[in-house]
């Protein structure tokens, strides 16, 4: 190039011509550039910056439990029945053939019933007598009759008396707290399903005159 003028290049110990000169000149730089390339250090070519990683963290979102109300049932109070009371009464079969004059009892509505039950454990000819009367609920009528006699004497014969049953009756007539039942029940023995109708006639004492309410 004019103007410029090349040092002398040495290769071997031998003086080297211009142009051998300015071709051993670009190998070198070919060389050193394809080493710099090799490394990395080209222009532009720099290790890439890191890009810190943002973290957004969400807010743990807790479910709110479920609320069950709570309803408090309240149960109507029952009607209270008429307080119980003292009850006396006797039972005799046929006209005259007295079966007790000591029963005691109680005299209560029960289940909406006005109900007599009578007992004499101490009997001298069953040895035990229990009779329970029913009325209907205002006490006008009779609903039913149910009388349990224990073993006769030394024989080993139970008996019950029953109303309602075929063929029985039972007429009541009242007046305060007493009540007179005549008519015919059915008596059985052992436990028969054959029975017999038998007269009979009750009479049972409330203490108070107005027990049904």
């Amino acid at each position: 190039m004019a103007g410029i003028r090349l040092p002398e290049v040495w290769l071997n110990g031998e003086k080297m011509s211009k142009r051998t000169a300015v071709v051993a000149a670009t190998g070198v730089a070919t060389v050193l550039a394809a080493g710099l390339a090799g490394c990395g250090l080209q222009p532009g070519s720099g290790p890439t910056p890191a890009v810190p990683s943002q973290t957004v963290s969400t807010p743990a979102v807790t479910p709110s439990a479920s609320v069950t109300p709570s309803v408090s049932v309240t149960s109507p109070s029952a009607t209270p029945t008429a307080a119980l009371v003292k009850a006396t009464g006797q039972l005799t079969f046929f006209k005259s053939n007295l079966v007790s004059k000591a029963f005691t009892g109680t005299c209560a509505v029960v289940g909406g019933k006005p109900t007599v039950t009578l007992a004499d454990h101490k009997n001298d000819f069953y040895n035990t007598v229990d009779l329970t009367i029913v009325l209907v609920a205002d006490g006008g009528d009779v609903a039913s009759i149910a009388g349990a006699f224990g073993e006769e004497g030394e024989k080993l014969v139970t008996r019950t008396l029953v109303h309602p049953d075929k063929g029985t009756s039972a007429k009541l007539v009242a007046s305060g707290g007493e009540y007179r039942i005549s008519g015919n029940g059915m008596l059985y023995e052992n436990g028969s399903k054959n029975g017999t109708l038998i007269p009979y006639s009750i009479i049972a004492k409330c203490a108070k005159g107005d027990w049904i309410g």
